[in-house]
């Protein structure tokens, strides 16, 4: 009797919104899964970095070559990890780069694959193009009953390349239709039944936690031959084109984004049905007042003290980078992203500064910067500077990037207070 294939569970990060807090002591996966154009990678960084704790093997998946090494090493630090375990690349990728890149990454990679190929031939030219199939260990595609590619998984089967299954339910759109149809235990036993990894999206922990489980039992048990399919299906629920385009309003700036589940206040949003138009609206450069003249400047503050000179500087650097020219625009947002952090922790030292960033959709980040208020002066005459908020976003539009900071009211005056203590 045919025994299940599965060796080990993943838990998918790319579906996560919002901050995730570290992983529950006793979470069951084997690998954990992130995406460098999901760009979410700042908001799952502490729940990543807790699996080191139970040896969690990390998979990373990319969509560029072009440049992939500094984009990878940017992303396995900011998750607080030393290596990849599993590289994935998308089969779309210019692989001619990929032998340079290999190079580059050294031990920071330890195997690479592709991810979602669409054919055998595909695979085959992707090796012929690399020269060498020693490169290609994995093959990541989609397997469910109503998604399945028989001629790749007898072809990884004869060649020794190991599956990972992605989308065992069937995806966003077609899980639905297909737990409805075939019920969970068996679209997670379908997957394991042909996969070496087996996918689960990471949309509700919880349940998350539970189809690992259930999978994990399944590990070197018999299957029966209620799973075998000996032709290759695809019937994917198809998407729809969007007829709604959101908007939020901040301050006097009108800023798109495209989560079509995100719901802000009422006050906020612009819909607009049919076509968008050109929704941002250029502003005047604004600058903060400025700082008295006998102030001393704190650290961290040389650069940072006035805000135009930093995003000034900013829109530079995104003007000047280079992006990879075969990524997607994910990719390319990941890229300034990344680039932009950097910059920011230079100009507003840690010392002085914290750093909150969060995603609306995929091509607008927020970034909020808190000083801590201080005092400063001598002997019993103190100066309080109060507490700072800086609030600025990070926009990616037909190609290009806009950073831009969004400006309260007018900053405080400082309170001059005196004090016996230092």
């Amino acid at each position: 009797m045919t025994k299940f294939k599965i060796e080990g569970t993943c838990i998918d990060t790319s579906t996560m919104k919002g901050y995730v807090p570290a992983a529950i002591l006793g979470s069951s996966f084997d690998y954990i899964l992130t995406s460098i154009p999901a760009n979410n990678d700042i908001l799952i960084k502490d729940y990543v970095e807790s699996f080191k704790l139970t040896g969690t093997k990390l998979v990373v998946h990319a969509s560029h070559l072009d440049g992939l090494c500094d984009t990878v090493k940017s992303h396995v630090e900011l998750i607080g990890r030393d290596y990849v375990d599993i590289l994935l690349i998308d089969s779309k990728a210019d692989w001619k780069l990929a032998g340079s890149e290999v190079v580059g990454l050294g031990d920071r990679c330890k195997a690479w694959g592709i991810m979602e190929p669409e054919s055998v031939e595909e695979v085959k030219k992707i090796i012929e193009t690399v020269g060498s199939d020693s490169i290609v260990k994995y093959i990541a595609l989609t397997i469910n009953p109503l998604e399945f590619n028989l001629d790749l998984i007898n072809y990884c089967t004869d060649n020794g390349i190991l599956i990972i299954g992605l989308n065992p339910l069937g995806g966003y759109l077609s899980a639905p239709r297909n737990i409805t149809a075939f019920t969970v235990p068996y679209l997670l036993g379908f997957s394991a039944f042909y996969s070496d990894i087996t996918v689960i999206s990471g949309r509700n922990l919880d349940t998350a936690d539970n189809d690992s489980l259930y999978l994990s039992g399944l590990k070197g048990k018999d299957a029966g031959n209620n799973y075998v399919l000996k032709k290759s299906t695809n019937k994917p629920v198809k998407g729809v084109s969007q007829a709604v385009f959101t908007s939020f309003k901040l301050k006097d700036e009108i800023i798109p984004y495209d989560d079509p589940t995100m719901c802000l206040y009422a006050d906020q949003m612009v819909l607009e049905v049919g076509k968008p138009s050109k929704k941002l609206k250029k502003t005047e450069p604004v600058q903060r007042p400025p700082k008295d003249t006998d102030d001393v400047v704190l650290p961290g503050e040389t650069d940072s003290s006035d805000s135009s000179k930093f995003v000034e500087q900013a829109n530079h650097l995104l003007n000047i980078l280079h992006l990879p020219s075969d990524g997607d625009e994910s990719s390319k947002f990941a890229v300034a992203k990344y680039k932009l952090l950097d910059l920011i922790k230079c100009d507003f030292s840690s010392a002085v500064w914290s750093y909150d960033f969060s995603m609306i959709g995929k091509s607008v980040m927020m970034v909020l910067l808190t000083r801590k208020p201080v005092k400063k002066g001598m002997l019993w005459w103190k100066k309080e500077i109060p507490g700072d908020i800086r609030t600025f976003y990070l926009l990616q539009k037909e190609g290009k990037f806009v950073f831009r900071e969004i400006f309260d009211d007018p900053e405080p005056e400082l309170n001059e207070t005196a004090s016996t203590t230092d």
